[in-house]
């Protein structure tokens, strides 16, 4: 009976897509958050009132739950860090929290009331996996159309696109929530699934690591947590050890320090910056593959404090260079520096103003850089 229940469902869900792309996305944009968000709180409530919510018992929930954190927090640090050589792209979304909130409501409650219902499901479905398997299915053509837009579609290389960086690690991010939820609980898929969704609307900048490596690591972090998940639920299972229930703290909070270090440090928060060096052109003092750390200078009071060779950060038509101050002087009123390469033959064919100017380089970290400008390079030839 109660399999019958969850099929009615599977079905009432499936009407409300197609009533969800065709009547609210299409024409009532302003409102399908919202009508999204109610209908997946009226759910879960009904959910909960007819069938109830079971605990989660299994002994390997918090080492899961911790794979999880630590995936994502690996995924954050990686990711800023070949930024440094990629580049970064600013987010096109609001960052005031109103603005944050608004974009985010209905996902939150979406994936939260969604994850509960898979796990009633799975509960309630012990024999027949099939309710289960078709909600897995109904959940990722959710994802799939509430991501898809008229540019996702314009064209054939659109439409690969689509399904290369957001299609497949959609998919990829739900079966692996089913498998979690069916062996583990519903937590570890929920915070996954949570992040993925919201990142995009939080985080101030994104590395531009390209369609091609977006996609592999769409698809590769969630296989790496069925990896090791998979490996602690058959030993769990087969009981030949015994399970590790303590926090693995001595993983996450030194991990989480030096995102939090690193973010910080990319993204600009505080005084000093980090950026890679993608040419030769301050050998010996700099190499290429080095990474700098340079101290911003914002005030006039600054900039007009600089000297003659000191090495400086600017910007040049869109690109951030580190050169030499080489000479000062005043043209019709306004303060130019000449610079120049400690590699170069030549000094730079064009002067440098105040306004151009970004900070100064500190120091500089040998080496880091090497093994990401080699994918770099591949990737670009």
């Amino acid at each position: 009976m109660k399999n019958k229940g969850v099929y009615i469902f599977n079905l009432i869900l499936l009407l409300f897509i197609i009533a969800l792309k065709f009547v609210f996305i299409d024409h009532y944009a302003n409102y399908y958050g919202i009508v999204n968000a109610i209908f997946w709180i009226i759910s879960l409530i009904i959910f909960v009132k007819v069938v109830g919510v079971k605990r989660d018992n299994s002994v390997v929930k918090s080492n899961v739950t911790q794979v999880v954190i630590i995936s994502i927090l690996l995924f954050i640090l990686l990711s800023f860090l070949s930024g440094l050589f990629f580049g970064f792209l600013k987010n096109a979304y609001s960052l005031k929290p109103m603005s944050i909130l608004k974009n985010i409501y209905s996902l939150v409650i979406m994936i939260i009331a969604e994850e509960y219902i898979r796990g009633i499901v799975n509960n309630v479905c012990v024999k027949d996996k099939k309710p289960l398997f078709i909600l897995t299915f109904l959940y990722i053509i959710l994802d799939v159309i509430l991501l898809l837009g008229p540019e996702s579609t314009s064209s054939i290389y659109s439409i690969f696109v689509f399904t290369t960086t957001l299609g497949l690690p959609i998919v990829a991010r739900n079966i692996l929530s089913t498998y979690l939820t069916y062996h583990v609980s519903k937590i570890p898929g929920m915070i996954l699934r949570l992040f993925y969704s919201t990142y995009i609307y939080i985080f101030p900048i994104f590395p531009n690591l390209g369609n091609y490596i977006d996609s592999v690591l769409g698809i590769l972090i969630p296989y790496l947590i069925y990896f090791v998940s998979s490996g602690m639920i058959h030993k769990a299972m087969d009981r030949r050890v015994a399970p590790i229930r303590r926090n693995l703290w001595y993983i996450n909070i030194p991990l989480v320090i030096l995102l939090l270090f690193v973010v910080a440090l990319v993204s600009g928060l505080f005084k000093y910056q980090i950026m890679a060096i993608g040419s030769g052109s301050m050998e010996p003092v700099i190499y290429r593959g080095d990474a700098i750390v340079f101290e911003k200078v914002t005030t006039e009071d600054e900039k007009n404090a600089l000297e003659e060779g000191t090495v400086i950060v600017f910007k040049h038509n869109g690109v951030y260079i580190t050169h030499r101050i080489t000479k000062i002087e005043m043209v019709e009123g306004i303060r130019v520096y000449q610079t120049k390469g400690d590699n170069n033959e030549k000094e730079d064919a064009f002067k440098v103003e105040n306004d151009d100017i970004v900070g100064i380089t500190k120091t500089k970290i040998k080496y880091i850089g090497f093994p990401t400008l080699w994918i770099q390079d591949l990737f670009n030839r």
